[in-house]
């Protein structure tokens, strides 16, 4: 009888299939589409790729913070479906020992049991939730697919500092819709494929060039954004080897405004290779990145100039609870004689030393290394070291020389303390002048203007404290504050704060360029909200932001913004991290 259904199945598969090709992707096509999807019988699990600072990240980092999953590799986020289920699995050794939020977070994480009010929605409304968790999925032994909706809408109306030409009272809103797609063909292959339109209303708008901060392409209509976003990832992963394709965002190291790679930037193309064994992952990414420049910028056309990436990271548990990495990167582009064009493939190795292959071409390109180190001294307390290089020489330590430039990153986290269910962690960031630029705005560490490292750019100190609280496997309540100072830009004086500006254009000598120079500005960013899982993925969100710019020359200006949202298939949208 089973092979029977399936057989029918796939009749009716082939004949859909035949209506999309004869008449077009209308709306019988989408509801041949959507019959395939609802009448398969659900019996796999639906694979794909993670979201940065989802639920399910969270659980796993304050699992291992509390001592659960010691020998986890959780530094490269995001993790593929297929690699979070291995470390669900290892935690159900533990299930005894968990609270009872968390057990019934790893019955749902499983999938064990249907997601809140699923199995209300599916009794009354027919094939939907039909397996606890998506909106619509299928599946056989071998394949599973699952579309869910993309919905943001928030409301606020907030208090500004007033001033001359400035609304003291703005309202803000977001309005994002789409689809979100994913699934498993076999025990090997993966997919993830989400799209969104976007329309916000901030109160401080920002336009560079037809692109604003995080959102790369965008039209700016006052103080209203208008994007598309579409990300998308195919993969293979086995035991011990993982390959993706694709365009998506990421975040490696244990901070959240990470020095190496931050989710800061709009998602970048890209192929991942990662390979893991023992207490050993190595991963190599090969990325391409787009111009802050114009459109046009000299050229007859609105194509913005591609520039390219490699970089690799290895993390290696120690004993002793110490997990230690180090990292290289290296960008590039056609240089102003064209002698290369496109991806360089010096630096297709997935296993070579960078620096040595950038020296050997002439040192045209930007090569950054980095290492970094993490100890759990007890369980729930892990504190950490990250730092990174730009350039260096050990000769003019103390000279204040404007080419050592680096970022040291540093902080502690600690997991279910006080109670269950509490994160917490304190970190801070000191950025050298002129760090991620180079002798031309194309080979910066930056993505669309927007810096592909630590978020607070150069010339700065940064502390964050962020602190969540999981209270129940439906309710949580979160806050995070980032402080930063810097030394900004005077004109045409180049304090090194902005690493699209060429590192020599405007720079006042060699030495004397102290940490902090230029005009001061001190920038408090704050969120705090309380989030209801009402139904799978979608949040009832009850939020406020605080921003303020305390800037020498310029003064003050704050801002204070509530708002509610409904969101659905996304993380909180934070404005920082």
């Amino acid at each position: 009888m089973w092979s029977a259904t399936i057989s029918n199945i796939f009749r009716l598969r082939r004949n859909a299939l035949r209506r999309l090709t004869l008449r077009g992707l209308g709306l019988r096509g989408l509801a041949a589409i959507l019959f395939l999807l609802l009448s398969v019988p659900v019996a796999a699990q639906v694979d794909g790729v993670l979201q940065i600072d989802d639920g399910l990240h969270r659980f796993l980092i304050r699992q291992q913070l509390a001592g659960r999953l010691d020998w986890a590799h959780l530094t490269h986020q995001p993790l593929s479906a297929g690699d979070s289920q291995a470390y669900l699995d290892s935690l159900d050794q533990y299930r005894a020992d968990l609270s009872r939020t968390d057990q019934r977070l790893l019955e749902r994480y499983r999938r064990e049991v249907p997601g809140p009010g699923a199995e209300w929605v599916a009794d009354r409304v027919p094939r939907v939730f039909r397996n606890g968790h998506d909106l619509i999925g299928a599946s056989s032994d071998d394949w599973s697919v699952s579309v869910n909706p993309i919905f943001v809408g928030a409301m606020g109306v907030g208090k500004r500092t007033a001033g001359e030409g400035v609304d003291a009272s703005p309202r803000v809103s977001q309005n994002t819709r789409g689809t979100h797609i994913a699934g498993a063909i076999g025990p090997y292959f993966f997919f993830e494929g989400r799209f969104t339109e976007n329309s916000q209303r901030v109160v401080d708008p920002v336009s560079r060039d037809g692109s604003v901060p995080r959102r790369g392409s965008a039209k700016v209509s006052g103080n209203v954004y208008n994007w598309m976003e579409a990300t998308g990832v195919v993969g293979l992963r086995t035991k011990y080897l993982e390959a993706r394709f694709g365009r998506d965002r990421y975040r490696w190291g244990h901070a959240l405004g990470s020095p190496y790679l931050s989710n800061y930037a709009p998602p970048i193309d890209h192929v991942l290779l990662k390979a893991r064994f023992w207490r050993l992952e190595y991963v190599s990414l090969f990325s391409a990145y787009t111009s802050s420049r114009a459109p046009g910028a000299g050229r007859g056309d609105s194509v913005r100039r591609r520039k390219y990436g490699s970089s690799h990271r290895l993390a290696v548990h120690l004993p002793g609870r110490l997990e230690v990495s180090i990292f290289e990167t290296v960008v590039f582009a056609t240089d102003s004689l064209e002698v290369r064009e496109r991806f360089d493939l010096s630096y297709a190795n997935p296993v070579i030393f960078l620096r040595a292959v950038e020296r050997d071409r002439g040192s045209p390109d930007n090569v950054l290394l980095g290492a970094s180190a993490a100890w759990r001294p007890v369980n729930g307390l892990r504190v950490f070291v990250e730092l990174m290089l730009d350039e260096f020489k050990s000769d003019f330590v103390g000279k204040e020389w404007w080419a050592n430039k680096w970022i040291w990153n540093y902080g502690l986290q600690m997991a279910d303390f006080p109670v269950s269910g509490v994160t917490a962690r304190f970190e801070a960031a000191r950025i050298r002048p002129f760090m991620y630029s180079h002798d031309d705005e194309i080979d910066a560490y930056v993505h669309f203007g927007d810096l592909l490292g630590h978020p607070a750019g150069p010339n700065a100190w940064d502390y964050t404290l962020a602190l969540d609280y999981q209270a129940t496997d439906r309710l949580r309540f979160s806050a995070n504050t980032a402080v930063t100072r810097r030394g900004r830009n005077d004109g045409a004086i180049n304090y090194g704060s902005d690493p699209l500006i060429d590192y020599a254009a405007g720079r006042q000598g060699e030495f004397g360029h102290a940490l902090l120079q230029g005009i001061r500005q001190t920038q408090i960013l704050s969120e705090a909200f309380a989030s209801y899982e009402v139904l799978p993925t979608l949040f009832v969100d009850a939020a406020v932001r605080y921003e303020s710019l305390d800037d020498a020359e310029l003064g003050l200006d704050r801002w204070a913004t509530p708002f509610v949202q409904l969101r659905w298939g996304v993380p909180f949208p934070s404005a920082r991290w």
